[in-house]
């Protein structure tokens, strides 16, 4: 899910729980007066950027993985407070390890604005990950999707690229 939908559906809800795939912009650690340690950490994606809190338990399990400039895939709750989204991360995953791990198939979705040719220069052709593409068309709720093969790798620079290829809606 993107930023901006879940802070949508935070907004509307009250409250809201998403997967978001971002880059960590910056991260500073914390000591509550309890003694347990805490972090507030940046991140940002196509649609815009958040703050997040990151309590002890996560912050730990998290290891190194919460490094300005990584991309990583987090879950989030996040509560409406006003105009503004309290967002709380409750797991860490690099984006490499996502791929690496029991991924076998990318489905991108896009509209006519893709340019096929754009979307190839982003990929390489040296693994075993299927990459299905879906193309939205004009009629609402009609779409086409082919496989454009079953032998590329995507490292998670190519993965954050295409996200902002014009014309692509949706990478999962």
């Amino acid at each position: 899910m993107r930023w901006t939908d879940f802070s949508a559906r935070a907004q509307a809800h009250g409250r809201a729980e998403a997967r978001l795939a971002a880059t960590i912009t910056y991260r500073q650690d914390r000591k509550a007066k309890s003694g347990n340690r805490f972090a507030f950490a940046g991140f940002s994606d196509p649609t815009g950027q958040f703050e997040a809190i990151i309590f002890a338990d996560t912050l730990a399990s998290a290891g190194d993985k919460l490094e300005p400039g990584k991309n990583v895939l987090i879950n989030v709750e996040g509560e409406a407070e006003g105009d503004a989204v309290k967002v709380r991360v409750q797991t860490v995953q690099t984006l490499d390890e996502v791929l690496g791990k029991g991924t076998k198939e990318i489905a991108i979705t896009a509209n006519e604005k893709l340019q096929i040719g754009d979307l190839m220069k982003h990929l390489s052709r040296e693994g075993s990950l299927e990459i299905k593409l879906v193309v939205e068309l004009r009629d609402p709720g009609k779409a086409v999707e082919v496989s454009l093969g079953n032998d590329f790798s995507l490292s998670a620079r190519q993965l954050s690229a295409l996200k902002t290829l014009p014309g692509i809606v949706r990478v999962r």
